[in-house]
């Protein structure tokens, strides 16, 4: 299959979300995170394994609608790099706006974060779980959309927890 047609900086994204957590999360020590996927308890690898599933249903319903957007605007005319563009305008976030996409999102956030409450053995920081195992099982389609979010869409409580 093609890929999704936008117009941003995928590893840009990438980074940027993987490290934005750091600003503000100070609750954990990121030096003692057990970041790999291979090094994972099986809990957490079965709860990427819904994460990727439910994933998968958010990504199809957000390319249908993105690409849907951006053929419409061909057929009166505009080029595919303007209809982008144009889109872009409206909705910053392009394909990633899509609402399924943040609730899969937020459901696996806090599910990660979760398994990690009372775990001194283990943790495994939630933005790792959300992208960077996609990148480093090079899953292109996954970290195209994620990468296109300004910002995750989670937040701190007043106790530091995630919400």
């Amino acid at each position: 299959m093609p890929r999704m047609r936008t117009d941003h900086n995928i590893y840009s994204g990438i980074h940027r979300l993987h490290n934005a957590p750091k600003d503000v999360y100070t609750k954990r020590d990121y030096a003692t995170a057990r970041i790999g996927y291979d090094d994972a308890p099986p809990e957490c690898k079965a709860l990427f394994a819904d994460y990727c599933r439910d994933l998968k249903d958010a990504y199809d319903n957000a390319r249908a609608v993105w690409e849907a957007k951006i053929d419409s605007l061909q057929a009166t005319g505009v080029s595919e790099k303007n209809a982008i563009a144009q889109l872009l305008r409206d909705r910053i976030a392009g394909p990633a706006d899509h609402r399924m996409l943040t609730g899969v999102i937020r459901k696996y956030w806090l599910a990660c974060d979760e398994q990690n409450r009372g775990r001194p053995d283990f943790w495994v920081p939630p933005e790792t779980f959300a992208i960077k195992w996609f990148y480093d099982q090079q899953n292109e389609d996954f970290l195209q959309l994620l990468s296109a979010l300004p910002y995750w869409p989670i937040g701190l409580d007043r106790n530091g927890d995630w919400c």
